[in-house]
């Protein structure tokens, strides 16, 4: 199966030695260890990468792990379903479809015989389900497997397809527990200067989605009369293995106009330094329609193509768990952040709002309504004064 993650780079493990290391076509782990140049070890990774990724389209053609399935099984309608609707969905769907068959339903219910998987089954494999994943996960492995019984329902082999009758748990939606200030900070000063560092700056001063400012080229900042201003026009999902595909629209199909404040002005500003030098030692330019945070890719040119999403939660990660801050912390978060501070600070729900590309004001308010305490605070002096 191909790897669902950033693309691999080679990693120097001696004086011109270089260690090369992937996931596979049939999803195992593998690694090779060259001798030769850092751009010697970046050609040979490219070569084995392209190798993989002509396996991988291979075994899609048979199943979602390249698996053939013992005839009369629920494995065997999965493969079947998946030939019939894999070409259909867009790359996000598609990997997050066939992770939920490759990581959740084949591992239970492959060998299972569809006259056999009953609705009291189902659903105490539902409630298994809710330790440690999200009720709308959840949601959405039951209509994947609803989809692959109707397989056989379809075929008469199965008279009541049990899928659809089991329901799943409602669970407990993942409480919002946005950063501090502090946490902020801190985790932006461990960051490495560059890429990533100033991506996490940008995205906490102006709320914008991974996704959108992945797609971010350098001529949607602009330096307007009334300042500085980043235009957001669309976004990029995650495909399958390193790709990722540009939507052309942002999630409300609209696009907008985000002001900047000086200091995350100045760091895009130092990171265009940065870029440029980058481009420089590849043999390339940086121009108005570059990507401003592309990918390290041996095999296109420097800006020709956005960073991979999880290349930047990855690296977030690591800081979170270096600087000791809880697991539950999130890149996204960092939108609970700017929500949040914004409200505190008193700013109207519409121009939040319009700023995080949120349709409805009254989304805010519900989601976000109990984490100004200031804010209640400050109102209840206000009203103190009047009345006392």
């Amino acid at each position: 199966m191909a790897r669902h993650g950033p693309r691999p780079t080679p990693i120097q493990v001696g004086p011109d030695r270089w260690r090369l290391r992937i996931t596979t076509a049939d999803g195992s782990r593998a690694q090779r260890t060259i001798t030769g140049t850092e751009h010697d070890a970046a050609v040979e990774l490219a070569r084995w990468l392209r190798d993989e990724a002509e396996n991988a389209n291979r075994a899609d053609q048979l199943a979602p792990d390249g698996i053939a399935r013992r005839p009369g099984t629920v494995g065997e309608l999965v493969n079947e379903w998946w030939a019939l609707r894999s070409d259909e969905l867009s790359p996000a769907t598609r990997s997050s479809w066939r992770s939920a068959l490759t990581r959740h339903v084949l591992p239970r219910w492959a060998d299972t015989r569809p006259e056999h998987v009953t609705v009291a089954e189902l659903e105490d494999w539902y409630r298994g389900l809710l330790d440690g994943m999200g009720p709308d996960r959840i949601k959405t492995i039951r209509g994947v497997l609803v989809g692959v019984l109707d397989v056989a329902t379809r075929r008469g082999d199965l008279p009541v397809n049990p899928a659809r009758t089991a329901r799943t748990p409602k669970g407990t939606k993942r409480q919002v527990r946005p950063p501090t200030p502090e946490q902020v900070r801190a985790l932006i000063d461990h960051l490495p200067a560059g890429a990533v560092r100033t991506f996490v700056v940008v995205m906490a001063s102006t709320g914008a989605r991974r996704g959108e400012l992945c797609a971010v080229r350098w001529d949607a900042i602009e330096h307007a009369p009334d300042g500085p201003t980043l235009i957001i026009r669309d976004a990029v999902s995650k495909g399958d293995g390193a790709g990722v595909q540009t939507r052309g629209t942002t999630k409300t199909n609209r696009v907008r106009r985000v002001a900047l404040g000086d200091g995350a002005l100045a760091v895009l500003e130092q990171w265009r330094i940065e870029s440029e030098e980058i481009a420089s030692q590849l043999g390339v330019t940086i121009g108005p329609g570059s990507f401003v945070w592309p990918q390290l890719d041996p095999t296109v040119p420097y800006g020709t193509r956005p960073i991979y999403p999880d290349t930047v939660t990855k690296a977030f990660r690591r800081a979170r768990d270096e600087l000791g801050l809880p697991a539950r912390l999130r890149l996204y978060d960092l939108r609970h952040f700017t929500v949040t501070q914004l409200m505190g600070a008193g700013v109207d729900l519409q121009t939040i709002a319009d700023r995080t590309g949120n349709q409805r004001p009254d989304t805010l308010l519900r989601f976000y309504s109990g984490f100004v305490p200031e804010r209640d605070r400050d109102a209840a002096g206000i009203l103190d004064d009047i009345v006392n």
